[in-house]
């Protein structure tokens, strides 16, 4: 019996807000204008869209432990918690704080998603 492929979600709805999910080849942040670093994924709040990068995330494992990071930092600036952040202390980079809670979030819940579903 074949294993059936799990079909990539294009939409996620976060507090009743959608955004679209697009898969790239590469993805850039806005600040890089030379496109030199190219990033695992990037959520672009103000345009409610998520990018996965199809080269940085080899198989679908990688691609749906990015797609929660990246709703996670979604879900953090729907929530204004972005410029908190950011607020929080202007001689930081807030980049690196919200990226390290993140990371902590996604870590945590994929494990409970996983031992438990």
């Amino acid at each position: 019996m074949a294993r059936q492929t799990k079909k990539r979600p294009t939409q996620v709805m976060i507090s009743g807000i959608p955004f679209e999910i697009r898969y790239e080849e590469k993805v850039y942040a806005l600040e890089d204008k030379e496109q030199k670093d190219a990033l695992v994924g990037f959520t672009r709040g103000d345009q409610r869209q998520i990018q996965i990068s199809l080269t940085e995330n080899k198989t679908e494992a990688l691609i749906e432990s990015t797609l929660l990071h990246e709703t996670l930092h979604a879900i953090l600036y729907l929530a204004g918690q972005s410029d908190i952040l950011e607020g929080a202390d202007p001689s930081e980079d807030h980049d690196k704080l919200e990226e390290g809670l993140v990371t902590a979030l996604e870590n945590g819940l994929s494990q409970i998603y996983k031992r438990n579903y």
